[in-house]
């Protein structure tokens, strides 16, 4: 016996060997699979009841709003007829009993209010004295004059109308003669089709409203023919809404046998209760909905990011090695830039004021051409200096509102001469009323400078054009520059804007770097296309941060 239990166990301790050498050659897969779907489970299972709660209760409050609308809007609209009926009371026509003129009063009536089926007046012993329209008998119910002659305004119980034989309930004020003596009645009917009307809105998806008396009889109900015209008293909506409070119910309906919500308000002019019904199952149906597709978008989610994360690694390290390269690249240029404008612009003025001097003077032995070289020279080095001065030390930008199409004319104006010695020709184009943006005139004006001299230098001898178009497109102002010049080689095309980048034989490859600066200062964007042989466009975009006025001209 002890030997069988000795091979058993021997047994299980080399299955738990092998379990544990299995563990832990995929224990970072385990790992990962810890750290990854059980926070998702557990955040899944919050999110999902914390959500269902949350919509659960946002249904709950809107039907309750709802309720509160449409109570609130059939307390309007009674108090409306209440109003009227006692205008109607005081009237001479009414207290004297002038049919006609009554009759007058209720046609023109009739016509503001297309709910009201009949309007009408009676003594106290219930014999009609005039109505609209007239084309009803004039009959009445002893007993229903009785009960409008408790109270000084009465709301009727829904009924079927002794007049017009529709089921309506009926509105009614007191009149009183010049002594304050009651000498009859005037009312008006409203049926209940009519009434629902008012009430016509759909609640969600298979949602509605309902208007029941506090003594449990239906009003107005989109299945009244179906149920019973009348809620038992030992239903529990009859029951609540018995204590005149407003709230919601969840309970199986009695008419059906389903859950549903019952937010109910009652209202202020009459003993009635607005109650807005809401199946629980169409909510259900809604959010089993919403919780699968999150349930998968999760899934996918956290699928995604296990898979990008490997990936994700390598390529940081890629742009890591990326940002330090050009940070060390504009250490340099800062440095450089820095150095140079130092060491040659405080002796740049006096050694061109010698120069210039020098030339003027007749017995100074250096030829003409080379004191033109000279000064050639000096001014490429002013070019160096100011260039270089933007990019080791940046001024405090002070940014106005400008117009970009006034601007672009001056840049073409100021050149215009450049332009015409190489065989060129600068064009504009510009939508009219275009919006002025906030930035800075000068260094604007350097942007269009820089690319429109590029683009003249780009021509061959025989010349060619560069054309400009300002537009609005969206919430920016978009600029082209396009020129038809030799173009840029493809491999250089996606370095533009690096320090000391140039196609040009005696080109510092400053220009654009300080115009890719500027559009980035500005909170621009630019872009640049090109075709070798063709030309190349440069597209610059600035946002509408602030639009202050419209250009007039």
């Amino acid at each position: 016996m002890s030997l069988v239990i000795r091979n058993r166990m021997g047994k299980l301790q080399v299955k738990f060997r092998r379990f544990a050498i299995r563990l832990g050659k995929n224990r970072s897969l385990i790992f990962l699979y810890l750290i990854v779907f059980i926070p998702m489970l557990t955040l899944g299972y919050f999110l999902f009841y914390d959500n269902y709660t949350y919509r659960l209760q946002e249904e709950i409050k809107r039907n309750e709003q709802m309720s509160m609308v449409l109570a609130q809007n059939m307390d309007s609209y009674l108090a409306q007829v209440k109003l009227t009926l006692m205008d109607v009371s005081i009237l001479d026509p009414v207290t004297n009993n002038k049919k006609d003129q009554i009759k007058e009063i209720f046609r023109n009536l009739i016509l503001t209010d297309r709910n009201i089926s009949l309007y009408w007046v009676t003594d106290i012993n219930g014999r009609v004295i005039a109505k609209f329209p007239d084309n009803f008998p004039d009959k009445t119910n002893k007993t229903f004059t009785k009960q409008t002659l408790q109270q000084q305004f009465f709301i009727s119980e829904p009924r079927v109308g002794d007049i017009t034989k529709m089921r309506i309930i009926t509105l009614s004020t007191l009149v009183h003669d010049r002594n304050g003596k009651v000498i009859g009645v005037v009312g008006a009917s409203i049926p209940l089709d009519r009434l629902q009307n008012r009430l016509n809105l759909t609640v969600g998806n298979s949602g509605f409203p309902i208007l029941v008396t506090k003594s449990g009889k239906f009003l107005v109900h989109p299945h009244l023919q179906q149920i019973s015209q009348k809620i038992k008293p030992d239903d529990p909506i009859f029951k609540t809404i018995q204590k005149g409070d407003s709230g919601t119910l969840d309970i199986i309906a009695p008419y059906d046998g389903k859950r549903k919500f019952f937010s109910y308000t009652p209202l202020k002019q009459a003993n009635w209760v607005v109650i807005v019904v809401q199946p629980l199952s169409a909510f259900q149906v809604e959010t089993a909905t919403l919780f699968t597709r999150n349930t998968m978008v999760i899934i996918l989610v956290f699928t995604i990011l296990i898979l990008a994360a490997y990936y994700l690694l390598l390529f940081r390290k890629r742009e890591e090695e990326s940002r330090i390269l050009q940070a060390e690249k504009l250490a340099v240029v800062g440095e450089l830039a820095a150095g140079m404008a130092h060491e040659i612009r405080n002796p740049l003025t006096s050694i061109k004021g010698f120069i210039q001097m020098a030339a003027n003077r007749k017995d100074y032995s250096l030829a003409p051409e080379y004191l033109d070289i000279i000064l050639s020279e000096i001014t490429r080095i002013e070019t160096i200096v100011n260039e270089t001065m933007v990019l080791a030390k940046p001024t405090p930008v002070q940014f106005k509102s400008i117009d970009l199409r006034r601007t672009l004319e001056d840049v073409c104006t100021l050149m215009e001469p450049q332009a015409l010695l190489h065989k060129v020709k600068v064009s504009l184009s510009s939508e009219q009323n275009l919006p002025l943006i906030e930035a800075e005139p000068n260094q604007i004006k350097q942007i269009f400078i820089n690319l429109i001299r590029n683009a003249i230098e780009a021509m061959s001898a025989a010349g060619g054009e560069v054309f400009l178009q300002l537009e609005q497109v969206g919430k920016n102002m978009q600029i082209t520059v396009e020129d038809n010049g030799c173009g840029i080689p493809p491999e250089i095309l996606d370095k533009l804007g690096s320090p000391f980048l140039t196609t040009k034989d005696n080109g510092t490859g400053l220009g654009l770097l300080v115009t890719y600066r500027i559009v980035q200062n500005h909170h621009g964007e630019i872009t640049a296309t090109s075709t070798p042989g063709r030309g190349t466009v440069f597209t610059i975009r600035f946002p509408l941060r602030q639009v202050i006025v419209t250009s007039k001209n």
